[in-house]
């Protein structure tokens, strides 16, 4: 493949999988999380930090108690040295909790400063630091949209998945490797 085409690629294969993790980690999805990093991977995330499988084993009920979260991403900046490449990318995160009191919005924005490998054709984080920039917390309104015919669930059981289903999505299977 021309080298200027497989950097076009490598750089799809490496959003892909960052996609695939704020998706798994909105939708509650481990096999989503999991193909995100390497088994040997290690996360620095807040106030966890460890291996990625324990950093997993800690998001997800972590996630679990929100009604709702929503991650977006940002630009990406990909520094390729080989088949390793530094990459930092911003995104904001919103958390939607309910309480007694009622409910609260709480507003994250950062920076996953990560180094992918590419392994075997694929591309997923051997490392990942998360930079905290800024943080916000309000009282939120209700989550009833007027109009809206579908609401987003906080688990497998999202809209997404009727359409989407819950293949496991790798650059290989996407014709990216």
């Amino acid at each position: 493949m021309d080298t200027n085409l497989q950097r076009v690629a490598d750089e799809m294969a490496i959003r892909q999988a960052l996609a695939r993790g704020v998706r798994g980690a909105d939708r509650l999805d481990r096999s989503l999380l999991e193909s995100l990093y390497w088994a040997d991977a290690y996360d620095y995330h807040g106030s966890f930090q460890g291996p990625a499988a324990e950093f997993i084993d800690w998001a997800i009920p972590h996630n679990a108690v929100e009604r709702s979260t929503t991650h977006f991403l940002g630009q990406s900046l990909i520094v390729f040295d080989g088949d390793e490449a530094g990459v930092e990318t911003y995104w904001t995160a919103y958390h939607m909790r309910d309480l007694e009191a009622g409910s609260r919005l709480k507003v994250y924005s950062g920076r996953y400063v990560d180094l992918f490998q590419k392994r075997g054709g694929e591309w997923r984080v051997k490392r990942r630091e998360v930079i905290s920039d800024f943080r916000y917390e309000t009282e939120a309104e209700p989550r009833e949209v007027q109009g809206m015919r579908k609401l987003g669930a906080h688990s497998m059981a999202d809209p997404s998945y009727d359409l989407l289903g819950t293949p496991r999505f790798t650059p290989r299977e996407q014709g990216f490797a």
